[in-house]
């Protein structure tokens, strides 16, 4: 296989005359975990502004409530049980308490996307509730934005054509708004729908994601080759 941030370490040029024989499939096939150390390390070997996003708010105009029958919604686990639980019904709990208790999602410990099916029932003073949170165990799981914590290429909002607060903060004296996460060592980009200031409405996310090109979501295991093709370098 081609060095990689993967193989750097062994990955040299030989002079055996065998080397072609070598079996290839080891490198492409290897596990990673896409966290702290993977995405910065992506980021220093490509030089492209790769983070998780956080800072994402639900909002009922484009999220579906977990009840709607159909719709898949992300649950992010936290240890301990939850320190304000939601108030939900009987029917509710039962629902979400298996869906994520027998979810088939085992790449993220932290992180679990559920479909509530048709016939699982929500009780009847829950079906609209967001941010909804469980105790499940030792566990709480709480409802998020399905794209939290999704680790994207966010390169293209790096220039000043397609995200304009990059040359307005270079005009005011600020950090550029974009590449300053990975300048402070940071794998996590944080969408400012809550910022006192640059306040961001949560159409634009949802309006600019399909330009970025998703990698996972922060913490999955996965298989290198799963990689974009023109990241794994």
């Amino acid at each position: 296989p081609p060095r990689s941030f993967v193989n750097e370490q062994s990955c040299f040029y030989s002079q055996a005359t065998n080397v072609c024989d070598i079996d290839t499939k080891y490198n492409f096939n290897k596990n990673i975990k896409l966290d702290y150390s993977t995405v910065k390390k992506l980021y220093q070997v490509t030089k492209l502004h790769i983070y998780a996003v956080n800072g994402l708010i639900l909002d009922d105009d484009y999220v579906d409530p977990p009840c709607k029958a159909g719709t898949t919604s992300r649950w992010q686990r936290t240890k301990g049980k939850c320190k304000t639980e939601t108030k939900l019904g009987s029917s509710t709990k039962k629902v979400f308490t298996n869906l994520i208790s027998k979810s088939k999602d085992k790449s993220n410990s932290n992180l679990k996307d559920v479909t509530t099916e048709m016939m699982m029932m929500c009780s009847h003073e829950d079906n609209d509730k967001l941010e909804m949170s469980i105790t499940i165990g030792n566990y709480c799981w709480k409802h998020v934005h399905p794209d939290f914590l999704n680790v994207y290429d966010f390169e293209i909002w790096t220039k000043d054509t397609t995200h304009f607060g990059n040359k307005h903060a270079k005009e005011n004296g600020r950090p550029h708004p974009i590449e300053k996460w990975a300048d402070n060592g940071k794998t996590i980009l944080t969408f400012p729908a809550e910022h006192p200031t640059f306040t961001h409405p949560m159409g634009r996310w949802h309006e600019k994601k399909k330009y970025f090109t998703k990698i996972g979501r922060y913490g999955d295991s996965m298989k290198y080759n799963k990689l974009p093709g023109y990241i794994r370098t």
